[in-house]
C-alpha cells in the first residue's frame, strides 16, 4: 500500500513537469524555429547531458539483442511522435494539444493486456470513456461535425506513446533496470536523430542549431529538463505501479497548462498560446474536469 502511494505521488509530478515542457515546446516551434526536425535534433542532443547523472545514480548494465530491439523501437517512437506533436502545437492551443495525449487511453488497455497481462475493471473503463469523450468535444467543429487537424495528429501521437509506455513496462518486467532503460534509449534516440540530419538538405539546419542554442540555450535546456524529469517520474512510477494508473494521472496535464496560462500569461505572454476568453476557458475547464474524473475513476477502480 505504501509503495503504491509513493508511485501515485511520483506520478503526479509527470503532468506538472510535462505541462511546462509543453508550454516551452510551443514557444520554440512557433516563435523561435519553425523547423521541427531542427528542434527534435537539438532536443535529443541535450538529453545526453543527463546520461552521466543517471549512471552515477544507478549504473546501467548490458542488455540482450532482444532487449535492444525493444529499446530501439522505444527510441524510434520517441523520435517519430515528435513530428505530429510539434505540428499540432503549431495548429492549436497548448492545453488542448496536451489534453489530446489522453486519446491513447483507448489503446492502453489493449496493449497492457496483450503485453504485460494487466486487466481493468468496469469502473476503469468508464474513466477511460470520460477522458476520450472530453477530448473529442475539445476539438470538434460542432457546426460541421468534423474533428480538426489537431485531433488527428494527436490521436496518432497518443496511440504510439501508449505503445511506448507499455514497452517500457515490458522491459522492466524482463529484468531491465530503470537506469539501463534510460541510458540505452537516450543514446539510441540521439543516433537516430543524428542519422536523420545527415544530408545536404539538412546542413542549413545544423548551422541554425548553433544559433538556436546560442540565443535561447538556457530556456531550451530548461524545456528539456522539464521533459526529461517528467519522463523519468513517469517511468519510475510505471516501475512501481500499473501502467494504466500512471497514464490516467498524467491526463491532468492540460489543467496544469491552463492554470499556468491564467497565472503567468500576463507577465510572460510570449510563452503562452492559449485562448483565455471567459466562455472558452469555462468550456475547457469543464472538459478538463471530466478528464480528471476519468483519471480518478481509473485510480480508485484499480
Amino acid at each position: 500500500m505504501r509503495l503504491q502511494l509513493l508511485g501515485i505521488i511520483i506520478a503526479v509530478f509527470t503532468p506538472i513537469l510535462h505541462g511546462w515542457a509543453n508550454i516551452l515546446d510551443s514557444y520554440f516551434v512557433n516563435d523561435v524555429s519553425t523547423s521541427i526536425g531542427l528542434v527534435i535534433f537539438v532536443s535529443e542532443l541535450s538529453k545526453l547531458l543527463v546520461v552521466p547523472l543517471v549512471v552515477i545514480i544507478d549504473a546501467p548494465h548490458a542488455i540482450t539483442i532482444t532487449e535492444f530491439a525493444i529499446v530501439a523501437l522505444i527510441a524510434l517512437i520517441e523520435i517519430a511522435y515528435q513530428y505530429p506533436y510539434y505540428g499540432a502545437l503549431q495548429k492549436g492551443d497548448t492545453s488542448v494539444v496536451a489534453s489530446l495525449f489522453s486519446l491513447g487511453k483507448l489503446s492502453i488497455p489493449l496493449f497492457a493486456y496483450l503485453l504485460v497481462g494487466e486487466r481493468l475493471t468496469r469502473l476503469q473503463y468508464v474513466g477511460f470513456l470520460l477522458i476520450i469523450t472530453a477530448s473529442i468535444f475539445l476539438t470538434i467543429d460542432v457546426r460541421r461535425l468534423r474533428l480538426n487537424d489537431t485531433f488527428l495528429l494527436m490521436a496518432l501521437v497518443s496511440v504510439v506513446l501508449s505503445l511506448q509506455t507499455v514497452l517500457y513496462k515490458y522491459l522492466f518486467q524482463t529484468g531491465v533496470s530503470w537506469s539501463t532503460a534510460i541510458v540505452w534509449t537516450s543514446i539510441t534516440q540521439c543516433i537516430i536523430a543524428g542519422i536523420g540530419m545527415i544530408s545536404r538538405e539538412r546542413l542549413p539546419d545544423l548551422t541554425a542549431a548553433q544559433k538556436l542554442l546560442t540565443g535561447n540555450g538556457p530556456i531550451f535546456l530548461l524545456s528539456q529538463c522539464f521533459t526529461w524529469s517528467g519522463s523519468v517520474a513517469g517511468q519510475l512510477a510505471t516501475y512501481i505501479m500499473p501502467v494504466s494508473i500512471v497514464s490516467a494521472i498524467n491526463s491532468t496535464q492540460p489543467i496544469v497548462i491552463l492554470v499556468c496560462a491564467v497565472v503567468c500569461g500576463s507577465r510572460i505572454p510570449r510563452l503562452f498560446r492559449e485562448q483565455l476568453e471567459t466562455r472558452v476557458s469555462a468550456t475547457k475547464i469543464a472538459l478538463f474536469m471530466f478528464m480528471v474524473l476519468g483519471a480518478l475513476l481509473i485510480t480508485v477502480g484499480s
